[in-house]
């Protein structure tokens, strides 16, 4: 109960401490021919990527379509374990691990805080990865951590809710305050933003909006059902037991009912009040004192270049971050005159999400 507290005094010091400074770029190597050439020797990439096999495949088909000579080797960073691993070996001399390519949880948070992330400015090296107007916010923007070096949000995804429009044709939700109608009682459903995942945002931006008393009227008096995960969410919906989710019902858990030929009639739930972006389970970071930093270099450069990101986004089916790649659909785009909440940003998490996830705890035990 007192670890969402202690997190959010720790990066609220870091935060003072930092004041406005801004964070020096280490300039990028000059021979990228020579990186590759020395990544290739080293021969391969140890990644700490998502548990999903085929959103972790795809890092690795893409990567070594593009690098033949280096291999990305794959294991599951699940959370919170991983991250808790990482230090454990970190603090006995063992620096096993290249490259983290899964969700910001408040683990790798903690990892980075021990100093167990290197800084990536030290890895950029291709120009388009370092071109601040390829980025959305530029490129200092897209770093989670309060230094901006260390954690990156290659991904601008907007979350939204969802309802199924089979089960709910004509009802208009346009605000918050729609979601309190009491005819909507029992018909919600959101991953459980206690314990991370898509909730999170959704809680940190209640918060924000309506503090604790906006928690409490949303997720008791709605009495909305908290379940594990987006497939938990998509099943729920589908099958019209909660046919309005507050998370979104996202493509990859749509998958396996259009393939069982389920007609779907979901629709995206956007609501101004409650506007963020996060991340989506992909935030690239490298480990400190990774045994094949050259391969590592090549494959965050590429990760993050135009055609890495095209490849990555394609997959996942996550709105790249970078303005020269163009949304899975027009949907994803930044609305104009909307302002986001970044959910998954350092600061964020200590302001909102922390006291947020501690409230929701104590209403919902």
């Amino acid at each position: 109960m007192k670890k969402p507290i202690i997190f959010a005094l720790r990066i609220l010091l870091m935060l003072a401490a930092l004041g406005s400074s801004a964070v020096a770029q280490t300039k990028p190597a000059s021979d990228w021919k020579a990186v590759v050439e020395a990544g290739k020797r080293e021969g391969v990439v140890k990644c700490a990527c998502p548990p999903r096999r085929d959103f972790a495949h795809a890092f690795k088909k893409g990567f070594e379509e593009a690098f033949p000579g280096m291999s990305l080797e794959l294991t599951a960073a699940t959370l919170p374990e991983f991250p808790m691993r990482v230090a454990k070996e970190q603090a006995a001399k063992m620096f096993l691990w290249d490259v983290y390519t899964f969700g910001p949880g408040a683990e790798i948070f903690d990892l980075k805080t021990r100093g167990g992330l290197e800084s990536l400015w030290d890895y950029f090296v291709l120009p388009e990865v370092l071109n601040d107007s390829a980025w959305i916010g530029g490129i200092k923007d897209r770093f989670l951590d309060v230094e901006q070096k260390h954690i990156f949000g290659m991904f601008f995804t907007i979350s939204t809710g969802s309802i199924n429009r089979d089960a709910l044709p004509d009802l208009k939700i346009s605000s918050f305050d729609d979601l309190l109608n009491p005819a909507l009682k029992g018909k919600l459903v959101s991953v459980d933003p206690r314990v991370g995942g898509s909730g999170e945002s959704l809680a940190a931006a209640v918060y924000q909006r309506y503090g604790r008393d906006g928690l409490r009227k949303l997720f008791v008096d709605q009495d909305v059902l908290l379940v594990k995960g987006n497939v938990e969410v998509a099943e729920q919906v589908v099958r019209k037991a909660r046919p309005i989710s507050l998370t979104s019902v996202s493509p990859d858990s749509q998958i396996r009912f259009k393939e069982a030929g389920i007609k779907l009639n979901i629709a995206d739930l956007f609501l101004p009040e409650l506007a963020r972006a996060g991340t989506n389970g992909s935030c690239p970071a490298i480990f400190k004192n990774p045994p094949h930093p050259n391969a590592t270099k090549v494959f965050i450069n590429w990760l993050l270049s135009r055609e890495g990101q095209k490849i990555i986004s394609g997959a996942r089916g996550e709105p790249s971050a970078r303005t020269d790649v163009p949304p899975v659909s027009p949907e994803d785009a930044p609305k104009p005159g909307i302002k986001y909440l970044s959910a998954h940003k350092e600061e964020v998490m200590a302001k909102f999400l922390a006291p947020a996830q501690k409230i929701l705890r104590e209403l919902i035990p």
